[in-house]
């Protein structure tokens, strides 16, 4: 009786005993940390969420936040770029490179489809750049549709396209 009840435990026991052996579970393989001195990122742009069957949408407002998670170097942001959703230019931002020191992060209220600037389905298009190897700043969006007794809230998190060696 004992050992039906601990059965499946002990095959368990085994599996976890195994990872440590082979590494699988050891501190150091968590420790390792990408770093670069560049990157072109790919951010999704949302303007409005199709809220049910009948395709009947409501708009959203987002936030696009940049954040250096370095805790000793600085990095710039070189350049912004927003395309529509036919993968057309529409803007293209950042005359002076922007820079982030350690820590330090950025947001900038990204226009909502009301007001004209923004299709549904953009894109922007991220490159930062930094003179030492450092840990890769987090690119999210935070998207906010306030509606009535209920909202819709979401993230969407920045996609590497390209690393700079």
């Amino acid at each position: 009786m004992w050992r039906s009840k601990f059965h499946g435990f002990s095959g368990l026991f085994f599996v976890f005993i195994l990872l440590i052996a082979v590494g699988g579970a050891s501190p150091t393989a968590a420790a390792q940390v990408h770093k670069s001195i560049g990157q072109t990122i790919h951010l999704a742009i949302h303007t409005e969420v199709i809220y049910d069957a009948k395709g009947r949408t409501l708009p959203v407002t987002g936030t696009l936040y940049f954040r250096n998670i370095d805790p000793v170097h600085k990095l710039s942001i070189t350049s912004k770029i927003l395309y529509g959703p036919d993968g057309a230019l529409l803007k293209t931002r950042i005359k002076d490179p922007i820079s982030l020191g350690p820590l330090q992060s950025r947001r900038v209220i990204l226009p909502s489809i009301k007001e004209g600037n923004l299709q549904a389905g953009a894109s922007l298009i991220i490159k930062w750049e930094s003179n030492e190897p450092i840990n890769p700043p987090l690119v999210e969006g935070i998207f906010i549709a306030p509606g009535g007794q209920q909202g819709i809230s979401f993230v969407t998190r920045g996609v590497v396209l390209e690393e700079r060696q």
